[in-house]
């Protein structure tokens, strides 16, 4: 297993700060930092690109043998993209188009970024995607690169996203009667169907079932734009902080198929909850690796909560991701951030960047790792005996009722 953590986000840490931080995960046995490289940073301005401060950091990370994952943030992209180009923003339920902001995980704004069915942001973060790749090729930092955090997407329901969501249609019923014979309508032809704010079960489930392909797709297009450019690096993603099986838009075997590994953010409070989300992630997988790609250093994510988990509980989160064969675990995150929304919280040290239990307990737990490397490397994983069936569309079934129970996922747990 890779012990990695969560390092720049910006603006946190500040600059002044990296040597020695660095020095001090690379003395307590973490193998990999992760560096968030949002579009707006780099690109502030029309045909203006800036590299050094990421240039700097990688090369720190050269220096002391650390290994680092780059962040793809293709959704935050710059304000004067917006400006120029403000067709290219989702279009929310209502028919508004909903501006770039700033938010609890994107503190540098630009949240939730444009709608990548647009074609003129496909072109642009095609670019931000390109040079971003040419550039570190080369690097000798460079690990590998998580193509989309979390699998953020606004809904939206622009003129593109209808196109998209017919092409669905079209691909899985193959001609308009097998549709209206589905959904008891009488449509002439795909061009009169749109894509569904609200209905009945029948258009409903085909809108959360759009969505799952769709995320695939822009997947699959974000990996094929990194990968046409280069070929030797990890190429991965990862989901969001809670299981990724209850979510009706969410099918993380798609997700997971055009990738080279999967993961999945984690800030279960309780083993049980944590084991099943981690076990859901090695199943999407299908044999690619799987990461624990972020997990709490310390606070849990309540922005206004004092939760502090244990040194124990956080190093039994190691445990359990290792029993399922994760080959990367990263805590989030070494520092605390000093800003935005979720300062001042997760952090392994403490505000000023010092030692604690928690940092003593990693290096402990990566010097045990690399005594019984052989151990560990020569595990093999049993095949179970019994599956289990997840029915997605019964998670759409409770999201259409709006029904306050959730009876699939209180009995699935």
């Amino acid at each position: 297993m890779i012990l990695g953590t969560q390092y720049y986000r910006p603006p946190n840490p500040r600059r002044e700060d990296w040597e020695r931080d660095l020095d001090m995960i690379r003395a307590h046995g973490i193998e990999l930092i992760r560096t968030w490289m949002y579009w707006s940073r780099v690109n502030p301005r029309e045909g203006v690109w800036t590299w050094e401060e990421y240039d700097h950091l990688l090369n720190l990370a050269a220096e002391r043998g650390l290994k680092v994952l780059i962040q793809l943030m293709c959704d935050a992209p710059p304000y004067w993209f917006e400006q120029k180009h403000p067709e290219t923003r989702y279009l929310d339920v209502n028919g508004q188009p909903v501006a770039f902001s700033a938010k609890s995980s994107q503190a540098v704004g630009g949240a939730p970024g444009p709608c990548f069915h647009h074609p003129t942001a496909r072109t642009a973060a095609e670019e931000f995607m390109r040079r971003t790749a040419k550039r570190y090729l080369d690097a000798p930092a460079l690990h590998a690169y998580d193509l989309w955090n979390e699998i953020w997407m606004h809904e939206c329901f622009c003129e593109f996203t209808q196109a998209q969501f017919r092409q669905f249609l079209s691909q899985k019923y193959g001609d308009i009667k097998n549709l209206n014979t589905a959904w008891q309508r009488s449509y002439a032809s795909f061009e009169e169907v749109r894509l569904p704010r609200e209905g009945v079960y029948a258009d409903m489930i085909d809108r959360y079932e759009f969505e799952q392909w769709s995320k695939r797709e822009l997947m699959r297009w974000r990996y094929q734009t990194v990968r046409a450019v280069d070929k030797k690096h990890l190429l991965v993603s990862h989901y969001g902080g809670h299981c990724s099986l209850f979510s009706p838009g969410d099918d993380p075997w798609l997700f997971a198929e055009p990738i080279d590994g999967w993961g999945t953010s984690s800030y279960d409070t309780t083993l049980p909850q944590a084991a099943l989300t981690f076990h859901a992630t090695a199943c999407a997988s299908r044999g690619k690796p799987w990461w624990l790609s972020e997990q709490t250093g310390g606070r849990t994510w309540s922005h206004v909560g004092d939760r502090l988990c244990s040194d124990a509980f956080l190093r039994s989160f190691h445990v359990l991701a290792m029993s399922y064969g994760a080959e990367v675990s990263i805590y989030w995150q070494w520092r605390p951030e000093i800003f935005g929304q979720e300062s001042p919280h997760f952090g392994l040290t403490s505000l000023s960047g010092e030692p604690t239990s928690r940092t003593e307990m990693v290096r402990q737990f990566a010097d045990m790792l690399q005594r019984h490397e052989g151990l560990f490397t020569a595990m093999q994983f049993s095949r179970p005996q019994v599956g289990i069936l997840w029915e997605p569309r019964a998670i759409a079934y409770e999201h259409i009722n709006q029904s306050p129970e959730r009876y699939f996922r209180d009995n699935f747990v």
